[in-house]
């Protein structure tokens, strides 16, 4: 079979089919030719039609991980700490490796200008200046190939803005002030990019300690491969604008772009859709909130719970506290729906920011109450490590698509998120 399997935010370009979703597979089980037939009508005729309506996408197999998320505030952090070395080096010529550049470069259109009668727009070319910093590093991008050292002596002064001030330090130790690791978007717009770590606080545990993971869960390598939790809306907007340029700038076919962006909840019901068995496609579906039954797991080591994306959930959840009575409810079926497929942890680790917009009515449909305003609100869906969510009845599959509402300019430890990436073509 032909797929596409999304690794450090590249593509292999096998098994394309695999993970592409079939809108209109049937499945045929009969001669070659009745397969053939089907396959022609399937991607001749109704492919373009379904494409045409609903772009194809390449959801990641895993939510973000630790690791990922902080390649992104590392390069925010090694962004600001290029910027103040290029400014601040007194000598002209060791500044100059830190940017871009090019012998010319075209001058911003100045307010007051008018275009001529033809319409020509603004184009004033200006010689490179060696001297003219700070015209120079808004015409030009930081090089990233120049490499240097946060322990260079030459550079302790200049670095010294990014780590706390003596007054704030903690035992006299020298450490990075993540206060100031900004993203800038593409709009100007600037945001923190740094976990509220301290998240875990405020869930409700009745004998587990959270300082364990206030203090380390983010940036310890043991955590490498879990989810990123306790990061805002805009957070996740800005590791997605940062990760579209990332794997944009690597592509070598230039009319071919790629959007990263958060899943819709109509994403993950296609993804759904095709994680479970054929036979059982028409029973996933996106369904009110009525329909499920949530409670809180056992207040046991939650290391039971909380998992690498790359753990044996198996072997996790097994000994989940699942009771087989409880609804009617039957593990073998919720198991296979949420954890034997494709796409790990849709359900269970941590809840999953989606980017649908709410409304009231939205909220009323899936009978979400809140107090805030549904333009101040964001869906998150599926369970979490410290809520279990299960279907009403013998039909598991939909679990995953149970929604709760959250404050957009909030985070919550319970909640991380998975990206989604759409191609589309630049016409020359």
């Amino acid at each position: 079979s032909f797929g596409s399997w999304i690794r450090e935010g590249g593509y292999n370009p096998y098994n394309y089919y695999n993970l592409r979703i079939p809108f209109f597979e049937a499945n045929p089980k009969i001669e070659d030719s009745v397969k053939a037939t089907h396959l022609e009508i399937r991607t001749k005729e109704l492919q373009p039609f379904v494409d045409s309506l609903l772009s194809p996408f390449y959801m990641s197999i895993t939510e973000v991980t630790n690791k990922e998320y902080r390649d992104f505030v590392n390069w925010v952090r090694d962004s600001i700490a290029r910027d103040l070395i290029y400014m601040g080096l007194e000598n002209d010529e060791e500044a100059d490796v830190y940017i871009e550049h090019s012998e010319y470069y075209i001058t911003d259109k100045p307010e007051n200008h008018i275009d001529d009668e033809d319409g020509e727009p603004w184009e004033k070319w200006d010689a490179y200046e060696i001297s003219d910093r700070d015209i120079n590093r808004k015409a030009f991008s930081l090089n990233w190939d120049q490499d240097f050292s946060y322990s260079d002596p030459e550079l302790v002064r200049i670095l010294a803005e990014m780590y706390y001030p003596q007054p704030e330090r903690f035992y006299k130790r020298r450490e990075f002030d993540v206060r100031k690791f900004n993203y800038t978007f593409d709009n100007g717009k600037k945001l923190n990019t740094y976990p509220d770590t301290v998240g875990f606080v405020f869930l409700k545990w009745n004998s587990f300690s959270p300082e364990l993971l206030t203090n380390m869960y983010f940036w310890h390598p043991a955590y490498d491969q879990y989810p990123v939790v306790n990061v805002s809306y805009e957070q996740i907007l800005a590791y997605c604008e940062w990760k579209q340029k990332q794997v944009n700038k690597n592509l070598k076919e230039e009319s071919v772009r790629i959007q990263v962006t958060i899943p819709t909840i109509s994403q993950y019901e296609f993804a759904l859709k095709y994680s479970v068995p054929y036979t059982y496609d028409n029973e996933v579906h996106d369904k009110v909130n009525g329909d499920f039954s949530t409670y809180k797991r056992k207040d046991t080591y939650w290391g039971t719970y909380l998992n690498r994306v790359n753990r044996n959930i198996y072997e996790v959840h097994k000994k989940d506290d699942f009771d087989q009575k409880r609804n009617q409810m039957n593990f073998n079926r919720w198991y296979e729906a949420n954890f034997n497929n494709e796409f790990r942890f849709i359900n269970g680790n941590v809840s999953e920011i989606v980017r649908d917009p709410l409304s009231k009515n939205s909220l009323a449909h899936y009978g979400i109450i809140s107090d805030k305003p549904a333009t101040d609100l964001i869906y998150t869906i599926g369970g979490n490590y410290f809520m279990i969510v299960k279907t009403l009845g013998d039909d598991q599959y939909n679990a995953p698509l149970y929604k709760r509402a959250m404050i957009k300019n909030k985070s919550e430890a319970t909640s991380g998120f998975r990206v989604v990436y759409t191609i589309s073509t630049i016409e020359k």
